[in-house]
């Protein structure tokens, strides 16, 4: 007989990396932020010319417009995520933070 994970298990699971994505990214954009703040420093401290650098600073702020865009996408995927597991569990949304099931054994989740 083949034994099968029960979709609450699954789901945790899923909604556990899924947080660690969305923490990682907020997390990456920080680590943008700050490097854009160091870059300002460096104009605004220093001696060093105020245009010095723009293209760096224009590549850095690109990159970082792109971080935001995957976090969006993130986002969506986050909420479809979570009404494809209500629609699939027939339980209802809890609106409180993922993973948030109680009953699941968390030694089953960490499997």
């Amino acid at each position: 007989m083949i034994m099968t994970t029960p979709v609450e298990v699954m789901g945790i699971r899923v909604a556990d990396r899924l947080a660690t994505a969305e923490n990682l990214a907020n997390q990456t954009l920080r680590a943008f932020a700050a490097l854009q703040q160091s870059m300002m420093d460096v104009r605004t401290d220093s001696d060093v010319a105020p245009y010095e650098g723009q293209i760096a600073v224009m590549r850095v702020q690109a990159a970082a417009g792109k971080i935001v865009e995957a976090q969006s996408e993130l986002f969506k995927a986050h909420k479809s995520l979570r009404a494809d597991f209500c629609r699939i569990t027939m339980l209802p949304d809890s609106n409180s933070d993922c993973p948030a099931w109680p009953g699941v054994a968390t030694e089953a989740v960490a499997a």
